[in-house]
């Protein structure tokens, strides 16, 4: 067959052979790592080869035996004759030694093009740009450096895709050698192997550029059934109906900084309260200005915004309390509006009533997790095995004060990495906490009710139905730079799934919300952060009949395109400031950044 593909060992390389295209991987870069540390595989007291071919697979086997004390390892690189593709597989021999990372299955080598990359949103990155590419969280699949478990390359002649099938436990690399090139690591799991890894590497010739490569990772998610769309999701919860076309309100009412914070301010005011009543009168405000349907994002509405967790109740008085809440909701009903409370199971604070040391992260060494920079100040994480109990208990006391929201958004999980606790009485690996975080998710959704999270990611797209944001990587930034230009890869596979809200400011002159057109999700129309000069929150939001005019515009479009898919995405003549998407029933949204233009066709 023409284009059938072929591995083979040519010195120190893998090489793999598809048509006259060769792709070829350094095998003296695979190596251990642990605390610094590096032991190369070639270091291996014994090396074997053995080669296995059937008519539907052909399969290339390297052994490595003791790498280092208690660690041997087997490679199989097997050629999938049936679905063109190339599978990578890591397994443990001997699994005694303690590591942090196999620096496998490594990198490409690849000639000039475009690497294309999971970070948040996503970013397509020239081979030549000499910047210094550093993911938030050390390249961690599962996190907001990596919302889907993909990354790829395209150039004149070939592009290949890297689909990471044991993503929990995997991170990548973006290194500048002679280019910039993709590196591809396992992460220990509770510091051993454990359990094989795999890799899937599907090559192509340079037409595969990224809305491709989507294609091909949402195929990777339907094939292992772990994709729901918004339109499944609607027929199960109705209130989601309410959250298409809306636009996003968020505010808070109580802020108490306590002294361990590092935003706590020795000649400042620390605490802040804002009565119910108030936000009641916002909201009528903005609906007799013109503003159609709106989910309020509501803060401190427990003891105070990130205090206490993951106790919740109660709520301050001061502000109204339960009966203030409980009448802002039938207002908000009544004109169609939605309530999401703000909410909290990752941060274990010292000074709350349900802390325990046995609800604490540990590290390998026995150490527990500290810090103390947000408003609770002392803090360790929580265990996530008790975030869905603690749930449960919350919105059970909730209930109990008549307070049934629509929407609850627990804080953080799909944006932090996984946690792994090293406490024997509570051992924990990355798959499980990340199992534990969709649990904690499903608490609401067997109510009914509409859950969200800081961020978005592929493994919780079947759990959530909406995010705080989901941005790109330049929208973190104050002055608005990033390495290598902004793609909807995210988009690209998961538009159909959840409804994303995007800022509506206007920032260094250009209006962030025709990135909520461009992308067909909903806007804020107004976003009061809870920390200045972070997540993206650098100055003061203000409504006025611009922002309203845009924010109903956005609205108007995403009722249309809510449960369509994404399907392509262009730099219009290559210029990164003129852009188009098209949804997969024929709409198209062209946006122009250098006049901060826009038009939708239909």
């Amino acid at each position: 067959m023409k284009n059938e593909i072929r591995v083979m060992l040519e010195d120190q390389y893998v090489v793999i052979v598809q048509a006259e295209r060769k792709y070829r991987i350094d095998r003296n870069e695979w190596c251990v790592e642990k605390d610094g540390v590096s032991c190369p595989f070639t270091s291996a007291e014994k090396i074997s080869v053995s080669q296995h071919d059937t008519t539907v697979e052909h399969t290339l086997s390297l052994i490595y035996e003791r790498i280092m004390d208690g660690l041997s390892l087997r490679v199989d690189i097997r050629v999938d004759l049936v679905h063109d593709r190339v599978l990578f597989t890591l397994t443990p021999l001997q699994d005694e030694a303690v590591f942090d990372v196999i620096r496998f299955p490594g990198s490409i080598d690849h000639g000039t093009g475009k690497l294309v990359i999971p970070l948040q949103q996503g970013v397509l990155l020239d081979t030549e740009d000499p910047c210094e590419f550093s993911p938030h969280f050390g390249g961690y699949f599962a996190c907001a450096d990596a919302y889907v478990n993909a990354l790829g390359y395209y150039g004149d002649t070939q592009a290949y895709l890297w689909i990471v099938d044991s993503y929990y436990d995997a991170c990548y690399q973006i290194k500048k050698k002679e280019r910039q090139q993709i590196h591809i690591g396992t992460l220990s799991s509770l510091a051993h192997l454990r359990y094989p890894r795999t890799y899937t590497l599907l090559l192509s010739d340079g037409s595969m550029d990224y809305n491709c490569m989507a294609k091909h990772v949402r195929k990777w998610y339907e094939d292992t059934q772990t994709v729901t769309t918004l339109k499944q999701k609607m027929d199960r919860k109705p209130v989601l109906k309410q959250l298409v076309g809306s636009c996003v309100y968020h505010t808070g009412i109580h802020s108490d900084i306590s002294p361990d914070s590092r935003y706590y301010h020795s000649d400042g005011k620390n605490e802040a309260i804002v009565p119910i009543d108030e936000i009641r009168e916002n909201l009528k405000g903005f609906h007799e200005a013109g503003v159609g349907k709106i989910h309020l994002h509501l803060d401190g509405c427990g003891i105070a915004y990130d205090r206490k967790h993951p106790c919740f109740d109660p709520i301050d008085e001061r502000t109204g309390g339960y009966p203030a809440l409980v009448k802002l909701m039938d207002a908000m009903h009544e004109d169609g509006d939605i309530l999401t409370l703000h909410d909290n199971y990752h941060d274990l604070y010292f000074d709350s009533p349900d802390y325990d040391d046995s609800f604490r992260i540990y590290d390998r060494d026995g150490n527990p997790y500290y810090m103390a920079v947000w408003a609770g100040g002392k803090q360790s994480y929580l265990t996530a095995r008790m975030a869905p109990v603690f749930f449960e208990r919350n919105l059970n006391l909730l209930k109990g004060h008549g307070v049934i929201c629509d929407g609850v958004y627990c804080d953080v999980f799909t944006c932090n990495p996984q946690d792994e606790n090293f406490n024997p009485c509570d051992l924990q690996d990355r798959t499980q906490c990340a199992r534990y975080r969709n649990m904690t998710f499903d608490v609401f959704n067997n109510r009914g009710g509409m859950t969200s999270s800081e961020e978005v990611n592929g493994f919780a797209v079947n759990h959530v139905d909406t995010c705080h944001y989901a941005p790109y990587p330049f929208m973190m930034t104050e002055d608005g730079k990033q390495a290598g230009l902004p793609i909807p890869f995210f988009n690209l596979v998961f538009h159909d799934c959840v409804v994303i809200p995007w800022m509506s400011d206007v920032v260094n002159g250009v209006n962030y919300g025709l990135y909520a057109l461009l992308n067909g999700g909903i806007a804020y129309l107004k976003r009061d952060g809870a920390y200045v000069n972070t997540d993206g929150s650098f100055s003061q939001d203000y409504v006025d009949e611009n922002r309203i005019e845009l924010v109903n515009a956005v609205s108007a479009l995403h009722e249309k395109v809510a449960c369509a898919k994404m399907v392509q995405h262009r730099f219009i003549d290559d210029d990164p400031m003129h852009q188009e998407t098209v949804f997969d029933h024929g709409i198209r949204v062209e946006i122009n950044l250098h006049n901060n233009t826009y038009q939708i066709h239909e």
